[in-house]
């Protein structure tokens, strides 16, 4: 198939310009006239009833506005689940959780009055393992969840803590299993993680009135958000106005609703004030949303020629208190627990389970790394038990043009070339010999595969509102954000390439919800770059027919003999008239453009569920020290297929970053909880993420450019992806060097010096 080939006019955007030079503002930079501050008292308990609360002594101090408490609360909210309210009303579920707040005229005298808050728990017995949650011992920890309101789906089982059970099925498991050759039946465990963004949660919100609403956060999804407080408080969403400033990470964390309603649930004690609510390090970790936690069950079944056959998995998601957020990661954990392969028989059970945790969400990824650690280490076993070679096993059974993914959508050559990926992950990475063991260091390496699905549903749209100014230059306003992937950037490369102009003369404004173009439109922030670039250049070109029609007007020429060049409009080769002469002498109406699934999938495919893939291959080496069991990771290498490449440094930049969060979860990261079920390293000191020295000697980032007709630029999003299959890749890389497998990480140093005496003590038997 012939393709359009694409040329990206280079230059800075203004939004990189204000991050570099210190001017971008972030929530905590913003101070609104008569601000007031607030603090959150937080349960020191993951699972009590709360008996009373004193207040006293905190209202007697100087400066305190006003303390709140959950008493006489009558507001509960979730997208899925209205299972939470914003302060605790009768017990805490979650060490962490907000019993309390305190709004004062200062952060200091607000953290004062804090302290001075009296409440007297009666301690619950908790539990933290979503395994140990659903047994016939674990505490119930929302003894009526069949009460809430909830999307018809999510359907809990009565007096347990399971919220959400979703399973997938294909074929005759039973008589697959004993038609295959080679059976194999592990367990894995995926703890859970802290996002550990840069920037800490936070809000600012301001009730004009008690029907009108101002917010301004960090947030990846604000129009969702604006239909929970809509939901939340009883008014209209028309008098809700949400705006997004810049966002120092997100990684999924940032669609934490909780903080955002909490703030406006206490703000609203004071109408006619801005109420900002930072959010502490130690906050961020214990009271925002977690990512991955997920014990897993994983039996596959293979012929002796590498065929696989069966599949049975289970997955058991420590999904926190409260469960809204988890339970589209509950569904797409079981979507993706086939990995990249088609199998002709599986049955696949996710459970979305409550825990004396804070709520799981969204983290990079979605589910896909907890998933792809089980299929992909089982890849690299099951290879080893056929004698095959890792790579030819997963070539024989890859995911391509024709075949079915676990939902039964057809896969389209255009969606990616994964046998590609994993050739240049083969070549790269055995292109020199393997060091040979010595008296101190083992090595290893090994390699994993995934594919990344993103959640496209029905009626999903991205709008873009283009306007050309006075002088030429152009205004562009769309559904979206940069929540730390070049967004914008992306966005003023793309208008540049069709509108013909350097990218300075193109401004794009950052999300508001209260504008008029977004009204009345069912509108997601899922794959923003793809959709919200598809918007834009339905935009762009409506613009320029606009402004050739207004050419036409002005000189009395024919449209079809002028042509558009970016800043003149020519006819029969000469220069006729300038664009900002256009705008100048007539009225040229804004464009509003949208972009949805009805454009990108037929009428069959709709109501399945990914309208986009992403495939690739990691590869890792190893280096492990026998005296110390430190792991290096010595080479990293992704192959990923996403098609046209629109920003090759930013999306180089983007594995990077993905893949060195990947080191983290896989060899040092994991939150730990203490005797009350409370985070107990929750603090940059004891949490530990990778720092430069972590860093693998090498990295390879390598582009498979295959063109996909339906995606702007015929490009595909890569964002979530870096993280998926790191963890998998280097426990291959591990038991190549070792010969032992690994079934749980973080694996640290202590692990494999154990393992490595236990081995020994083995031999010597």
């Amino acid at each position: 198939m012939q393709t359009k080939s694409y040329k990206f006019i280079d230059s800075v955007p203004d939004d990189l310009y204000q991050k570099v030079t210190g001017s971008a503002k972030y929530i905590a930079d913003i101070k609104l006239p008569g601000m007031v501050y607030a603090k959150i008292l937080r349960s020191p308990y993951s699972h009590a009833r709360i008996k009373s609360i004193d207040t006293s002594g905190a209202e007697k101090l100087q400066g305190v506005k006003k303390i709140i408490t959950g008493k006489d609360c009558n507001i509960m909210f979730g997208t899925s689940i209205r299972d939470q309210s914003p302060l605790a009303i009768d017990k805490v579920r979650y060490g962490g959780e907000a019993v309390a707040a305190v709004i004062a005229d200062s952060e200091r005298a607000a953290a004062e009055a804090m302290k001075k808050i009296r409440v007297h728990h009666e301690i619950l017995p908790h539990v933290t393992d979503p395994v140990e949650a659903i047994s016939d011992q674990a505490p119930v920890i929302h003894e009526k969840q069949e009460e809430y309101v909830r999307l018809e789906k999510y359907k809990p089982v009565k007096d347990t803590n399971i919220f959400h059970h979703y399973k997938l099925k294909r074929g005759d498991i039973e008589n697959a299993f004993e038609e295959s050759d080679v059976i194999l039946d592990e367990k894995f465990h995926y703890p859970l993680l802290s996002h550990v963004q840069l920037e800490p949660h936070g809000c600012i919100c301001l009730w004009e009135n008690p029907e009108r609403l101002q917010v301004i956060t960090g947030t990846k999804g604000p129009f969702s958000l604006k239909k929970s407080l809509s939901k939340a408080f009883n008014i209209e969403e028309e008098h809700i106005n949400l705006s997004v400033p810049f966002m120092g990470g997100n990684f999924g964390g940032k669609a934490c609703n909780s903080v955002i309603i909490l703030c406006a649930f206490i703000s609203r004690f004071l109408i006619g004030h801005p109420v900002k609510l930072i959010m502490t390090r130690e906050e961020v970790f214990t009271s925002t949303l977690l990512g991955r936690g997920m014990k897993g069950k994983i039996k596959i079944g293979a012929k002796k020629d590498g065929k696989l056959l069966a599949l049975r998995a289970e997955l058991f998601f420590a999904c926190g208190a409260y469960g809204s957020t988890a339970c589209s990661i509950v569904e797409t954990g079981a979507i993706a627990a086939t990995g990249p392969y088609e199998y002709e028989h599986y049955v696949i059970d996710s459970y979305g389970i409550y825990t004396n945790t804070p709520p799981l969400g969204a983290y990079r990824g979605f589910a896909h790394p907890e998933t792809h650690l089980m299929s992909e280490r089982m890849m690299d076993m099951l290879a080893g038990k056929l004698h095959m070679k890792t790579g030819a096993l997963m070539k024989k059974n890859f995911l391509c043009d024709g075949k079915k993914t676990s939902t039964g959508q057809t896969v389209r050559g255009g969606q990616g070339n994964l046998l590609k990926c994993l050739e240049e992950i083969e070549k790269t990475l055995f292109s020199t010999p393997l060091p040979e063991e010595d008296s101190r260091f083992l090595y290893g390496r090994g390699i994993a595969s995934f594919i990344k699905y993103s959640s496209i549903m029905p009626a999903e749209y991205s709008c873009a509102l283009l306007t050309v100014n006075d002088n030429g230059k152009f205004n562009i306003k769309v559904t979206g954000m940069d929540i730390g992937q070049g967004f914008i950037n992306s966005l003023s490369r793309a208008a540049s390439e069709i509108l013909k102009v350097p990218s300075e003369k193109i401004n794009v404004s950052l999300i508001d919800t209260g504008s008029s173009l977004f009204k009345d439109k069912d509108i997601t922030t899922i794959n923003i770059t793809s959709r919200c670039v598809n918007a834009l250049i339905n935009a762009c070109k409506e613009t320029v027919r606009k402004i050739l029609e207004q050419a036409s007007n002005i000189t009395g020429l024919p449209v079809s003999d002028l042509i558009y060049e970016g800043e003149e409009i020519t006819y029969r080769g000469g220069k006729i008239l300038d664009i900002k002469d256009a705008g100048k002498k007539g009225f040229i109406e804004p464009v509003t453009c949208m972009y949805g699934t009805d454009e990108i999938l037929t009428s069959s495919e709709r109501q399945e569920n990914s309208g986009e893939y992403a495939f690739g291959c990691k590869g890792a080496e190893v280096k492990i020290d026998k005296k110390t069991g430190n792991i290096k990771v010595t080479h990293l290498i992704v192959a990923i297929d996403a098609g046209k490449i629109m920003n090759p440094p930013m999306a180089r930049h983007q594995m990077v970053g993905g893949m060195i969060m990947g080191i983290g979860a896989t060899l040092m990261e994991e939150l730990l909880f203490d005797e009350y079920g409370k985070i107990k390293n929750a603090s940059l000191n004891s949490y530990r993420i990778p720092t430069i020295r972590d860093m693998p000697e090498k990295l390879s980032v390598i582009f498979i450019e295959t063109p996909d007709e339906i995606m702007p630029f015929q490009g595909r999003s890569i964002g979530e992806h870096s993280t998926i299959g790191v963890a998998p890749a280097i426990l291959n890389a591990i038991a190549d060097a070792t010969g032992i497998d690994f079934f749980k990480i973080p694996v640290k140093k202590e692990d494999i010096l154990e393992k490595l005496e236990e081995q020994s003590l083995s031999y010597q038997a």
